[in-house]
């Protein structure tokens, strides 16, 4: 899917080099600018093609390519299916995953992933695709996810997470009532021994920092749902730290127990999105409602959920 930038000289900016307008007006890092370098007609200054090292003067047209027409993420194999767009632009695709859908293809899931479903909506087009996620969530996790369409906005919105302007929330459904309805979890986070995928609470300093916030919103005889709000983003926080102050979101058979009589994957939606467009800088906010299963789970109604 190709992408592209131009911009006219600024009289300021006579005497420049490429490479030095783009790292002030972009702020573009090293590795896309070698990116940019190795494409072909990558850089261009007045329909020329010129290296980074080019010295621009005023009024000069500077275009670059950040995408090609030609690149695609080739290994993921493109099929149909439901996918519920919130927003689109030619930078950035924000979609409202399903709950026990996974991000990536993987063993056992090549065909039913979000990738393979936004892959097959590309190919309806007749347009090549990199599948870039910005804010990857569980395969059981419902709710807003960001997709990158260019090399250059996933850096730039991965660094929006890094600073916390790429700002998210979340609803969860733990057992039990927690006490004090409205606090801060504030404990590091780091890799159980002896296992790739589990996570636990570090307190012997080997763990990296985790901050969550949560707010009591309505609590039913033996659940609560909570708005959550994240400082950083690690692998599993939410349900790491609920489930070190021990109330596990339900059914999270990694951190709490196994519960798929009453709810078929964890109780975890991502409910909004808040951040400055990378081009525009625009502020744009998205908020996606509570889905069905976990509605019905705190209304107590689970025999309506698997009829």
């Amino acid at each position: 899917m190709e992408r592209q930038m131009e911009f006219i000289i600024k009289k300021e900016e006579e005497g420049s080099t490429v490479k030095s307008v783009l790292q002030h007006r972009l702020n573009l890092s090293r590795r896309l600018l070698t990116n940019l370098k190795q494409t072909p007609s990558g850089i261009l200054v007045n329909g020329k093609a010129v290296f980074v090292n080019h010295v621009l003067k005023e009024s000069d047209h500077l275009r670059i390519l950040l995408e090609t027409k030609e690149k695609a993420s080739e290994t993921i194999l493109p099929v149909k299916g439901p996918l519920d767009i919130f927003f689109e632009d030619e930078d950035i695709l924000i979609v409202n995953k399903p709950g026990n859908m996974p991000v990536h293809p993987s063993f056992g899931h090549y065909e039913d992933s979000l990738a393979n479903i936004v892959m097959w909506y590309y190919k309806e087009q007749n347009q090549s695709f990199v599948y870039r996620p910005v804010n990857r969530l569980d395969s059981g996790t419902s709710g807003l996810m960001m997709i990158a369409k260019n090399a250059y906005t996933h850096h730039k919105m991965g660094q929006a997470i890094e600073n916390g302007s790429f700002k998210r929330s979340y609803l969860g459904i733990v057992n039990g009532h927690m006490e004090p309805k409205e606090g801060t979890i504030c404990y590091p986070i780091g890799r159980k021994e002896g296992t790739p995928l589990l996570r636990e609470v570090k307190q012997d300093g080997a763990g990296k920092p985790a901050i969550t916030h949560y707010r009591v919103l309505e609590e039913n005889k033996d659940h609560s749902l909570l708005k959550l709000h994240l400082d950083t983003g690690r692998t599993h926080q939410i349900r790491v730290h609920l489930s070190f102050l021990g109330h596990p979101l339900v059914n999270d058979f990694l951190y709490g127990k196994e519960e798929k009589d009453i709810i078929s994957r964890h109780a975890l939606h991502s409910h909004t999105l808040t951040f400055i467009h990378p081009f525009s800088g625009k502020k744009h906010a998205f908020e996606a409602k509570l889905p069905l299963d976990m509605e019905k789970l705190l209304m107590g109604k689970t025999d309506e959920i698997f009829p």
